[in-house]
């Protein structure tokens, strides 16, 4: 990096295979670290830019960013699905690989407003990049819970001399598939204000224009064995080629007047024109319907066009196009009252912003086969009132802090949902449309209260929130499972009763007089009221079903700070429940508990050691995979010389091999649970030189 008081250039550089994508925040330091995705090679390059009047007239700033990175994911999945006479259960493994190219570049111009009241900014920004990937995955399903190590159970389901008469086996299904994605995007805005001559009011215009092209080709082996009615096995082997190419573009321009209507209340009436255009190809191809592709590698297509005809999929095959013009109309009312009492200030802010959307829609479908009902023009016009409404107050001397807000939302549903279509191209899941889908509707409240100065000399910390939210007209897929086959079809439908409600709040405390330990305490719950629609028949409509799920976590944390010490222990415990009116509902009951301890220390001779150890434990899952205690230690020793510019460190990561990375969730529909793999464990030797050239001092 290089500095003058008015301009600064970044270069960076970053080549590693532990997860390390992260790059300078231009501050000289770097961003958070995630370990978790996988396994992940990076290559990144960049610069970033930045050119400062010294009259602050205008600034210049910009960056270029390259990256190659070569990713391995793996995973190992629980999945329940809750359905009326009995749940089935999903076992699958999935591996992928991708290794991609992405070039990334934004630039900004800003001019700030100065004595003839003229602002303005101009960004453009530009993205390319290329992907090629490759994944395997399998699945049975089952029904009855397996038990067991689940590693073994997909090795022997997909083995050569797999026992066709696995116990409680509704199906199996894997596919292979390998594919390469590649595109552009590009965009620019600009924002310009014009102040109206001795006045504080003034015109503001804005206008973003974007586009984008992508191209998808994609190869897949499908296996898919079941058991008829009559007890025998099926077979449906496929070998399939999909092409997606879209492209998009759209342009928004906006015209806003702002006028101080007097010094503390501010109106601002708006129109904003967003017009958008999407074209999208679905091509999916029967490669398997042409004799030459026998004993074909993964990833071969005919030479001939005629035969790529014959192999066309043309029930699922179509292409759309999209027209949208959308005209906001915006009311923006704000009140700003600012107060002093014995020196102290206070503040009142108050905004109501009510609006709506003249949303046109001109969709057109057209699949492969051509002709009524596969070629539908789909016009729809909606009026999609909102509204938003803030109140911030602030006490004297900043002792308390509180924010209120109301919203009101109303969208559009998807073009595509509106499409009197049968989609079938995965023979497993088979989705219909529903052009009689509703708009949907979002009301949310939220209050947040913060403690600032109160609390600030005794070095204590209090925050809080409070939040709901609730839907009309949700948009919802309603579904019918075949339990002989394993076949799921759904519909998107509109649903009303959906809901959430949220808490959180945090604490932060010294514990002794000379406040050398300290105590922190968050708490989080949240409750979902959820509804869905289900059958296992397909004479019997699909059942209304309503799932409460509830989540509460704890955190808790005390740290020692002496002198060169500083430790810590902390732990938290994560509770996940559903249930559901229904009398066959198995309520779902999982834990994950967390708990550890970190030692920082300053040693003679300019060295320091850190240490964390952590257990990682879960309950409820229903594996042995799942359910689990992992011991987790992480280790660093380092040493400063050459007057604290060179430091030496070395890390150990994950010394026991235990790390494992689980996410889990449920809803109205089923529960699930995700293993994936993370990084082994290593030790790594680092050198760091520290290297900072001042100005001489003139």
């Amino acid at each position: 990096m290089r500095y003058t008081p008015h301009s600064r250039i970044t270069l960076f550089g970053n080549l590693n295979n532990v997860n390390d994508r992260r790059k300078p925040d231009g501050n000289g330091t770097w961003g958070e670290f995630d370990p978790t995705g996988g396994l992940t090679s990076n290559k990144r390059v960049g610069m970033d830019y930045g050119v400062f009047d010294k009259r602050d007239r205008f600034e210049f700033t910009g960056n270029v960013d390259v990256n190659f990175s070569d990713n391995g994911n793996g995973s190992m999945d629980e999945t329940t699905y809750f359905l009326e006479g009995g749940d089935t259960y999903d076992v699958r493994r999935r591996r992928s690989s991708s290794s991609d190219f992405d070039i990334s570049t934004r630039h900004k111009f800003n001019r700030n407003s100065g004595r003839n009241g003229l602002g303005l900014s101009l960004e453009p920004r530009f993205h390319y990049y290329n992907h090629d990937y490759s994944s395997l995955s399998q699945t049975g399903t089952f029904a009855t819970r397996p038990a067991g190590d689940y590693t073994a159970l997909i090795d022997s389901l997909f083995s050569p001399s797999w026992a066709t008469a696995v116990r409680n086996l509704i199906k199996r299904n894997g596919q292979q598939s390998v594919g390469h994605e590649k595109g552009h995007d590009g965009s620019a805005s600009f924002w310009t204000f014009i102040q109206i001559p001795y006045s504080l009011s003034g015109f503001t215009a804005e206008a973003d224009v974007s586009y984008a092209k992508k191209e998808n080709t994609n190869f897949n082996n499908f296996v898919y064995n079941y058991y008829d009615n009559a007890g025998n096995l099926m077979s449906d082997p496929r070998n399939r080629y999909r092409s997606t190419p879209s492209d998009d573009f759209a342009y928004r321009v906006m015209a806003k007047y702002i006028w101080h209507w007097t010094r503390e209340i501010m109106l601002n009436p708006s129109y904003t024109l967003n017009y958008k255009y999407t074209a999208n190809d679905e091509l999916h191809y029967r490669l398997d319907w042409i004799d030459e592709s026998e004993n074909q590698p993964l990833g071969w297509l005919p030479s001939q066009a005629e035969a790529m005809l014959r192999a066309l999929d043309s029930d699922n095959s179509y292409s759309g196009s999209l027209h949208r013009y959308t005209h906001k109309f915006v009311l923006d009312w704000q009140w700003n009252r600012t107060k002093r009492t014995s020196g102290e200030v206070a503040t009142w802010y108050l905004q109501i912003k009510p609006s709506v959307d003249v949303m046109q829609n001109d969709f057109r479908f057209r699949s492969a086969t051509g002709g009524a009902p596969n070629e539908q023009n789909v016009k729809k016009t909606y009026l999609l009132p909102k509204a938003y409404v803030q109140l911030k107050r602030t006490t004297p001397g900043r002792r308390h802090s509180m924010l209120l807000t109301a919203s009101m939302n109303s969208y559009a549903p998807s073009m595509t949902n509106l499409v009197d279509k049968t989609f079938a191209s995965n023979p497993l899941y088979v989705t219909l449309g529903n052009p009689d889908l509703k708009p949907g509707m979002d009301f949310d409240v939220y209050f947040h209260y913060q403690a600032n100065k109160w609390l600030q000399p005794k070095e204590r910390q209090l925050y809080g929130n409070i939040g709901y939210h609730y839907s009309a007209n949700a948009t919802s897929m309603s579904y019918t499972y075949d339990r002989t086959t394993g076949v799921t079809t759904s519909r998107p439908i509109n649903v009303n009763g959906n809901w959430n409600a949220y808490f959180n709040f945090g604490f932060q405390t010294p514990i002794d007089r000379k406040r050398k330990f300290t105590f922190n305490t968050a708490t989080y719950a949240n409750l979902y009221h959820i509804i869905d629609y289900a059958s296992t028949s397909a004479t019997v409509d699909p059942a209304r079903t309503t799932t409460m799920s509830t989540s509460v976590s704890q955190d808790i944390k005390f740290n020692y700070r002496y002198k060169k010490l500083t430790a810590g222990v902390s732990g938290s415990v994560t509770y996940n429940r559903a249930t559901a009116d229904r009398d066959d509902f198995e309520d779902v009951n999982m834990w994950n508990i967390r708990c550890g301890a970190n030692v920082v220390a300053d040693l003679p001779w300019q060295m320091q050691l850190s240490t964390e150890f952590s257990l990682f434990a879960r309950r409820g899952y229903g594996s042995d995979e799942m359910d689990r205690n992992d011991f987790v230690w992480n280790a660093r020793l380092s040493k400063r010389v050459w007057k604290n510019r060179l430091t030496f460190m070395v890390d150990a990561w994950d010394m026991l091999g235990n790390l494992s990375n689980v996410v889990n969730g449920v809803n109205g529909q089923q529960r699930w649970a995700y293993a994936y793999n993370v990084i082994p464990r290593y030790v790594m030797l680092r050198a760091i030189y520290r290297l900072n050239i001042q100005p001489k001092k003139r």
